[in-house]
């Protein structure tokens, strides 16, 4: 259906503890979320269009129709003025009513021309405005489809956010637990460590001074979303005016940590679609383009892969019911390549 590969994002550890049937329950609730939402976005995108066309056509329609009603007014006016002289069964003069009696014929037959182009144009019309209430109701049909998947998805989120949460607290309890029976130090410390990093994400909020850590470090690519997300393969999927999709959209929740996917120079701006953007020329002479966020971490600078940068949101175009970050990457700061296969394989695992 589609022909799309999905993936579920930052959530999966090597082995799955006790809150692993969780996580999968809610994984496969997102993956029917996702792609609902995707295929009803690309429809919605596809109506406008044709409305639009609709609704032009059925205007041009209305001003013909309206000059074909002028026109047939025109006429039946003119034939009342001409009707006194036209009217002339008792006369006697032989000649004056045959004239009489062709300019009647003439009239008539102009008048029916006018009233069959008349009602032909009022029948495209009639046409033309079933067909755009027939448009209008798919489209309201497909806006609560669109709403109901948003809301699927944003439940879909919670669940998973609460199941890793779940998965987590388990983990930092058996690293205690390893940690405490560890005959060295070395043992010990390294335990500890691993739990602290499990803590800082339990824990963290958009604004804390340590956002602007690396949160990895040591690979060539880091999953630019950190926190419980989803995508599809949505490359190519119709947009407005005509567009088509360029990039990959990550949903996640609102203030999700957005990270420098690779070691280089990262600037902030803003654009009338995207909203908040960053812009990252990566050391490995790639460029990285991510958009719709909700606010920016730290200032234009040189950072390190897994470096906070900013913050999921939904400025720009992006709907406040679907906060997601829709992620580029241009080889060689060249076209848009499609971005799932890196995604895919980088984003997933916790």
């Amino acid at each position: 259906m589609l022909g799309v590969l999905i993936t579920i994002l930052g959530l999966l550890s090597s082995s799955l503890s006790a809150s692993g049937t969780e996580i999968e329950e809610a994984q496969a609730s997102l993956i029917r979320a996702t792609e609902r939402y995707e295929q009803a976005h690309g429809s919605l995108h596809q109506l406008e269009n044709k409305l639009d066309s609709l609704i032009r056509r059925e205007a041009t329609a209305t001003a013909e129709l309206e000059k074909l009603q002028a026109r047939l007014q025109r006429t039946a006016v003119a034939n009342y003025r001409r009707s006194p002289a036209l009217t002339l069964v008792n006369s006697r003069d032989l000649t004056r009513q045959m004239r009489a009696d062709a300019l009647i014929r003439s009239v008539r037959g102009d008048q029916a021309d006018v009233i069959d182009t008349t009602r032909k144009a009022q029948e495209r019309l009639s046409r033309l405005r079933g067909q755009l209430e027939e448009a209008e109701a798919e489209q309201r049909e497909n806006i609560d489809q669109l709403n109901q998947s948003r809301a699927d998805i944003e439940a879909g989120l919670e669940a998973l956010k609460a199941a890793e949460v779940l998965r987590l607290e388990a983990e930092r309890e058996e690293r205690r637990r390893q940690a405490s029976e560890a005959a060295s130090a070395a043992a010990r410390a390294e335990a500890a460590r691993e739990a602290a990093v499990i803590e800082r994400r339990l824990e963290f909020e958009p604004g804390d001074p340590k956002g602007d850590e690396p949160i990895a470090s040591g690979r060539d690519f880091v999953c630019p979303v950190q926190g419980p997300h989803n995508f599809i393969d949505s490359w190519g999927f119709p947009r407005s005016s005509g567009r088509r999709h360029k990039g990959v959209d990550m949903m996640a929740a609102h203030g999700t940590l957005v990270v420098a996917p690779v070691d280089g120079n990262v600037e902030f701006r803003s654009n009338s679609i995207g909203g908040q953007s960053f812009h990252l020329a990566g050391d490995n002479g790639n460029y990285y383009y991510g958009t719709h966020l909700q606010g920016y971490e730290g200032d234009n600078r040189w950072v390190q892969a897994g470096t906070v940068i900013g913050y999921v949101g939904s400025s720009g175009n992006a709907s406040a019911d679907a906060p997601h970050l829709h992620f580029e990457i241009h080889p060689g700061h060249g076209s848009a390549t499609n971005p799932f296969p890196t995604t895919s394989q980088y984003c997933e695992g916790g």
